[in-house]
């Protein structure tokens, strides 16, 4: 679906922005009252993309196996919100916890057990989702008055 880059698109743009981001916050906050568990990290990497510019972003990457109640799962979730750096450094600091072969605690949704996370809350990267989707919705806004 491609949108019309006139006030209705940013506006509905920045609406969307701002869906992701409350969803995120939401999900951070409720990940906070999940269950602990043991998992054990099978993977630890920084993945390194390129972007359309030449330039190079870094996301932290964990992969993680747990059993609840019985059953074995697999995940990969950090946290929510968004986990993209623009700074190397910054992705290791992130994944230095959690080294291949170790035991680590996670965070399982007791009423959804495939859904986990290694880090509680939400990232600090959400507000930059929330600020941007307010920003583009208010300019929509203000394109689709001032066109009437």
């Amino acid at each position: 679906m491609v949108l019309p880059l006139d006030g209705t698109g940013i506006l509905c743009g920045g609406g969307a922005l701002l869906i992701l981001a409350l969803r995120n916050f939401y999900r951070g906050s409720a990940a906070r009252n999940w269950t602990p568990t043991p998992g054990k990290i099978l993977r630890s990497f920084v993945l390194v993309e390129e972007g359309s510019e030449g330039g190079e972003s870094y996301r932290p990457k964990v992969e993680y196996e747990y059993t609840y109640r019985g059953l074995v799962y697999r995940g990969d979730r950090l946290r929510f919100g968004q986990t993209v750096h623009w700074n190397r450094k910054q992705a290791e600091h992130i994944i230095a916890p959690f080294q291949e072969g170790s035991t680590v605690p996670l965070y399982v949704d007791p009423a959804k057990p495939k859904d986990a996370v290694l880090i509680r809350g939400t990232s600090m990267g959400n507000l930059a989702i929330a600020a941007a989707g307010l920003i583009l919705a208010w300019v929509g806004y203000l394109f689709h008055i001032h066109a009437h």
